[in-house]
């Protein structure tokens, strides 16, 4: 950017400007199509590693794991899960004894003791 910038004497936003028109936009059509040519490359490549690797074949499985690990990136099924976490509040119901002890403090007039 910097090395643009000086040879042609613009400004970094004029740099900036010029590559956004020259590159090609970036959206989720370009996306989705993107990925489908990727995993039909992948794919391509996966056919004969597979059968290779079936007979045997170690090094033609590892490669297989990498280009199986590369598709399940491309598709997104290596991301973290998202779990969403809500607190919710519990009252939990006094025990037998508590209410025992209740009982029995409200019979001898002694206030309730809290726990």
């Amino acid at each position: 950017m910097r090395a643009i910038m000086r040879r042609y004497g613009m400004t970094k936003r004029e740099v900036e400007a010029a590559l956004d028109r020259a590159l090609p936009q970036i959206n989720n059509a370009t996306r989705i199509a993107t990925i489908k040519l990727e995993l039909e490359r992948l794919d391509q490549l996966i056919r004969p590693f597979f059968v290779k690797a079936l007979a045997g074949d170690t090094a033609a499985a590892s490669i297989l794991v990498k280009l199986s690990e590369r598709r399940s990136s491309l598709l997104g099924l290596d991301a973290p899960l998202r779990i969403d976490a809500t607190l919710v509040e519990s009252y939990d119901n006094p025990s037998s004894t508590a209410e025992l002890e209740a009982a029995l403090n409200l019979l001898i007039n002694k206030p309730a003791q809290s726990h």
